[in-house]
């Protein structure tokens, strides 16, 4: 049977959307656009290859409308973007042309964020959380170092200086000396200041000596935990999501080949052009096919 369309009507809660009906039944909703742009009519017969192509110029359209109307409340960066569109589950194709989209024309910049990003963060806080904050945003390490090697020591140890100040105050006739040294201290380090920054500003306001080994805030347990956390957090994420990728193709292949030694090496070879590491992929494989392949 031919797919001919029979009905096209507007949505009623989107005038802009417009449903398709073909033989007679609900196919698909589509921008208004499209129905311009691929010349949509009653009675026309639709190819299969045309349909598909149609679908997939709507999800762009509509994953683009999200990306924007993301934008509109505030900068992002490529990753922020990526997970919001993942999150509502538009296809990979659909998010590489939106991303390449908005790069085009500098709707996301990842090495301007950084920048702004840094500028602003650097009043408040230290180089370490600074850093910490944008590994999690996406941000590649080159930009994140090229930035914060160009700020001014002296205005990180100005912020530095001024949150011990407003701190301590709040903990001045409450504690002993030590105390209070210690409980400011610690507070700088949660901020993201380094040990020597910490030192220097505190025994400028509190004479009282410090080595690193009473109090090693830049190698604190809690930093290290908190990049463990996220090295951890990143490739589980990194692994959920290629099993799903990896699942979908592994289906697919399973149709067309029985032997399992190509089956692998055909699944392997297209999650490594997808830029996925090597090790990330062996784990995601040996969980869907198993380690006989290994």
């Amino acid at each position: 049977m031919k797919n001919k369309i029979t009905k096209m009507e507007y949505g009623k809660r989107n005038k802009k959307r417009v449903n398709v009906y073909i033989n007679s039944e609900f196919s698909f909703a589509v921008d208004e656009e499209l129905v311009y742009q691929y010349k949509l009519e009653k009675d026309k017969v639709i190819d299969l290859e045309s349909l598909q192509q149609i679908i997939e110029e709507d999800n762009y359209i509509k994953a683009k409308a999200t990306a924007l109307k993301t934008l509109e409340r505030s900068h992002k960066t490529e990753k922020e973007i990526k997970d919001k569109l993942e999150k509502n589950e538009y296809p990979d194709n659909s998010i590489e042309r939106v991303l390449e989209f908005l790069k085009s024309y500098e709707f996301i910049n990842d090495e301007k964020f950084t920048k702004m990003f840094v500028e602003d963060k650097i009043k408040k806080y230290g180089k370490n959380k600074i850093k910490f904050d944008l590994i999690k945003k996406g941000i590649n390490e080159k930009f994140i170092e090229e930035n914060l090697n160009n700020m001014n020591d002296d205005n990180e140890k100005d912020t530095a200086k001024k949150i011990a100040e407003k701190k301590l105050k709040t903990l001045e006739g409450k504690y002993g000396e030590r105390v209070v040294y210690s409980k400011v201290s610690n507070y700088l380090s949660s901020k993201g200041f380094s040990f020597d920054i910490i030192k220097e500003v505190m025994n400028s306001l509190v004479k009282m000596d410090i080595n690193e080994d009473e109090f090693n805030y830049e190698k604190s347990e809690e930093t290290k935990e908190n990049m463990e956390e996220l090295r951890v957090a990143k490739e589980e994420e990194e692994i959920n999501k290629l099993m799903e990728i990896g699942k979908k193709k592994y289906r697919i292949l399973l149709k067309s080949e029985k032997n399992q030694e190509k089956i692998y090496t055909k699944l392997s070879q297209y999650l490594l052009r997808r830029g996925y590491k090597w090790e990330i992929i062996k784990k995601v494989m040996n969980q869907i096919i198993g380690d006989d392949y290994e």
